[in-house]
């Protein structure tokens, strides 16, 4: 006689390998939301610095803040995060823009 055999019910689990191209280096292989998040950091640490320093050029230090903000915003509009869109735009209009209004434009 003739038994079946016994059939796991879980499915076999499928994993991703991710092949390393010859061409193209890391970057050319990110999704452009982690390369705008990534460059969102550089201009907050840059600009941070430059507020921090206290110097003559410290009034442009907004004006990169506010540009890691909007970098920030775009990521977060293509992602759809609605956490970071509502920060982003807070941080955005609340602090950049009052920074560069009161340091840039009306100093």
């Amino acid at each position: 006689m003739h038994l079946p055999k016994k059939q796991s019910r879980l499915k076999p689990r499928l994993t991703y390998i991710r092949k390393q191209s010859p061409k193209g280096s890391a970057w050319s292989r990110r999704s452009p939301t982690s390369i705008l998040r990534f460059s969102s950091i550089l201009f907050a640490i840059a600009g941070g610095i430059l507020l921090a320093l206290n110097i003559e050029a410290s009034r442009y230090g907004f004006l990169v803040l506010a540009g890691s903000s909007g970098q920030l915003l775009i990521a977060s509009l293509w992602r759809r995060d609605r956490t970071m869109i509502a920060y982003s735009l807070s941080l955005f209009l609340c602090v950049d823009c009052l920074g560069v209004w009161r340091w840039i434009l009306h100093p």
